[in-house]
């Protein structure tokens, strides 16, 4: 250790900040907290989501859809389509079956 200088508190020499500041919201290197609140992404006055319980296949879905998959276990957009609208299911939901 040269004379003259002190060590950090971690007792390692002082290091040159060489990048420019740091983008993530805990503040400077100094480690000191930020005072400001992080904007929300959504608006707090609106009620929360709820997310649609789960709809199971009803068994006259179920055949059809088990007809359908054992001949192609890929069905075309257009098929999945065509199933959705015959079962009333949306086609997301003929394609995760």
């Amino acid at each position: 250790m040269s004379v003259g200088t002190l060590p950090s508190e971690r007792g390692l020499p002082p290091q040159p900040e060489v990048h420019g500041p740091s983008p993530y919201a805990r503040g400077p290197i100094t480690g000191r907290v930020l005072t400001e609140e992080p904007v929300p992404l959504v608006p707090t006055t609106e009620e929360p989501v709820i997310k649609k319980k789960r709809k199971r296949a009803d068994a006259a879905q179920l055949k059809v859809l088990n007809e359908v998959y054992a001949r192609t276990a890929f069905p075309s957009t257009e098929e999945r389509a065509e199933l959705a609208k015959k079962l009333d299911m949306s086609a997301r939901s003929v394609q995760i079956w």
